[in-house]
């Protein structure tokens, strides 16, 4: 590993950034049924069309950066362990 050292900590934003960013696209996952539920039990319900809107808004904009995290995540990812393995490849 210490031979390596030099090279993973030359990209280590992108192996930081690159979990990071795919948190944020597996929290939505969590958010958006949250999100449904509540525009099914308090909006739909009880017929509060500007409740639906607002909650369908919000659900638009976790989905919107669930897509950002998803792009940024494997961006990252791929950068990240491609130069990797170049330096790997280029210094054995």
């Amino acid at each position: 590993m210490k031979k390596y050292w030099p090279s993973v900590k030359q990209y280590a934003h992108c192996f930081l950034l690159g979990p990071l960013f795919m948190i944020v696209e597996a929290s939505g996952e969590f958010v958006l049924p949250y999100l449904n539920a509540n525009i099914i039990d308090k909006g739909a319900a009880n017929g509060d069309i500007p409740y639906i809107l607002q909650n369908g808004l919000y659900m638009l904009l976790v989905a919107l950066a669930m897509i950002a995290g998803g792009v940024f995540g494997a961006y990252y990812a791929i950068k990240g362990s491609s130069h990797l393995a170049a330096d790997v490849r280029e210094k054995a």
